[in-house]
This record gives structure tokens, C-alpha cells and sequence, in this order.
């Protein structure tokens, strides 16, 4: 639910040439509802532009328990959740010619596991099937 509104905020943006203030607040309306409409506790998103951060916003709470704020000082414990970001990455660069899914990881990474004989494709990695931990 979260991640399906997040997307029609992207969309929003994406049409927008420059975030204007009806953008921007239908953004804050989207944010907002997340955090009330569901068991979300806290919402901060950021959107970047040519380098530049264009959008920011927080919403809910960092810590329910004293009522902390959440805010731009907020700290998250990220876990796993760049992984599907770094696939993302690495999709893109091989749209685009610069890698492929089947190319060993030591191409680009030659002192990586120098003692395994067997191909390490950056396909294993980002389907977490390469067997290296």
C-alpha cells in the first residue's frame, strides 16, 4: 500500500518539469496519509534531481514510545533495504551497456575472492545465489 502510493507520488513528480507547490502538495498529502492511514509509524523520503534534492519530507514518529518526532536527524536502521536499489543500479548499467548479468564479478573486482575457481556472476549476486556469504 505504502510503496503502490509512493509510486503514483513518483509519477506525480515525474510529469511535473520542476516540483511546483501543487506537486509538492500533493506529496505532503501522500506522505501524511501513509503515516495515518496504516501501522507505519514514521515516513521520510527524499527525492533527487540532477544531483540536487528537490523534495524532503518527514512524517509520524522515530521513536513511538517518547513520541520522537521523526525528522532530518532521524536515524533508520536500513538493514537489507538498499538491496533491491543496488539491483536496480546494476540493472541500469547493463541497459545501458556497461555491465551484463553474466559477466564475473571479478571483472570488476579482481581481489575478490581470489580462491574461488568457479564464474561469480553479477547475476548470482543480485538473486543471492552466488553461495559466498
Amino acid at each position: 500500500h505504502i510503496l503502490t502510493s509512493l509510486l503514483i507520488g513518483l509519477t506525480i513528480l515525474s510529469q511535473a518539469q520542476l516540483l511546483d507547490p501543487k506537486t509538492k502538495d500533493e506529496l505532503d498529502e501522500l506522505i501524511q496519509s501513509q503515516v495515518q492511514d496504516t501501522l507505519a509509524p514514521g515516513l521520510a523520503i527524499g527525492i533527487v534531481k540532477d544531483g540536487k534534492i528537490i523534495y524532503e519530507a518527514y512524517s509520524g514518529y522515530a521513536d513511538l514510545k517518547n513520541s520522537t518526532p521523526l525528522d532530518g536527524t532521524s536515524r533508520f536502521n536500513y538493514a537489507s533495504s538498499g538491496k533491491q536499489f543496488t539491483a536496480l543500479a546494476i540493472l541500469t548499467l547493463i541497459e545501458k551497456g556497461d555491465l551484463k548479468l553474466d559477466d564475473d564479478i571479478r571483472k570488476y573486482l579482481p581481489e575478490f575472492y581470489p580462491d574461488v575457481e568457479e564464474k561469480i556472476e553479477i547475476q548470482h549476486l543480485i538473486t543471492h545465489t552466488s553461495g559466498i556469504r
